[in-house]
Formats: C-alpha cells, structure tokens, sequence
C-alpha cells in the first residue's frame, strides 16, 4: 500500500489507511525516535507552544515506551495521537502545513507499514 506524502490536505490523512496494529511492531526504535526527535525540532525553533510540544513529545515517548513493552496496540495507540495532534495544528493554522509535514510523513510510514 502506498501513501502519499502530506501536501496540506487534511483528508487525504495515513490514519484512515492504517494496517493492524500487530504490524507496528515492524517499527523499530529507531524510527519512533526519529518522530520523538521531529517534534523535539518543532519545539526548538518554537514553532509549537510548550502545551502542545509537550503533548506531542508525551505521545512520541509513550509509543517507544509501549514498543519496548511489546504492546502493539498502544503503539498504534499513540502514533495516531500525534498524527490526529499534527493534523489538529495544522488544521487550525496553529503550525503551518511544512512545519507538520515531517511529523505526518513519520507517523504515515509507521501506520501503513511503508
């Protein structure tokens, strides 16, 4: 299955094509670190609030840790938490649409598996 990447189109979301939630466990840590490390980008060159930031970063650090528990479907859980968060802030012009782009290719890929 392919996704498209994100070009501002909210309908056109990696959640609504997501796979089972067993499949996250394909994830590796190395790429929910990398979505933890895109949001930490956002709130270094202040582009997030701090709420928001930390909510992203909350929900990032919750996927790694449900990873490394073995829990599928929290992973799944809170991967789509940032990926509906993003889509909520670039929705409302709360981030603009380049500043979220990264954080939604991220999360498409660990949803879709590709």
């Amino acid at each position: 299955m392919t996704v498209a990447p994100y070009t501002g189109d909210i309908s056109r979301s990696p959640v609504g094509n997501a796979t089972p939630a067993n499949d996250l466990m394909n994830a590796t840590a190395a790429d929910l670190a990398r979505l933890y490390l895109l949001v930490q980008r956002l709130l270094d060159a202040e582009v997030l609030s701090d709420a928001d930031g930390a909510a992203l970063r909350g929900a990032a650090e919750a996927a790694r840790r449900s990873l490394e528990e073995g829990d599928a479907g929290a992973v799944r859980r809170h991967v789509e938490e940032v990926a509906h968060f993003t889509e909520t802030l670039v929705r409302t012009a709360a981030i603009k649409p380049a500043d979220g782009r990264a954080v939604l290719e991220v999360t498409g890929r660990l949803l879709t598996g590709n």
